[in-house]
């Protein structure tokens, strides 16, 4: 399997397990509030790691950092590192009525410009 596919499966176990047990632990009374904020700072904390990681990996597959793909890839990682920060941000300090819609927009604007950039360079990933 391929080590990207396996690290967003892991990821995607973690973010379950902590809404999961979040909830059951609130059941339980052990956890006062809302524990699907948890969860959304740990998917926040998820796109930082994917950001990071994005042009280690493209670093590692091209020999020359000049290619119109390699710089998308690296704005694609701070993109998305920059969105995931703002999206933990706001689960952790929004209010609780608007923090899962709100959070959905950096993420939004991050998708487009990386898709932006990607189309005027004309560097497909």
């Amino acid at each position: 399997m391929n080590v990207q596919i396996a690290n967003a499966l892991v990821f995607a176990a973690i973010i379950l397990a902590v809404a999961f047990f979040g909830t059951q632990l609130q059941d339980v009374g052990v956890v006062q509030g809302e524990p699907e904020r948890l969860a959304g700072i740990v998917a926040g904390l998820v796109l930082i790691w994917f950001g990071n990681a994005m042009p280690k990996t493209a670093a590692a597959d091209c020999s020359c950092g000049q290619q119109p793909s390699f710089r998308v890839k690296r704005f694609a990682g701070a993109t998305l590192m920059l969105a995931g920060l703002v999206h933990a941000g706001v689960w952790l300090f929004a209010p609780a009525d608007i923090m899962a819609w709100l959070s959905t927009v950096p993420v939004i604007l991050g998708l487009g410009l990386i898709f932006t950039r990607a189309f005027r360079a004309r560097a497909w990933f």
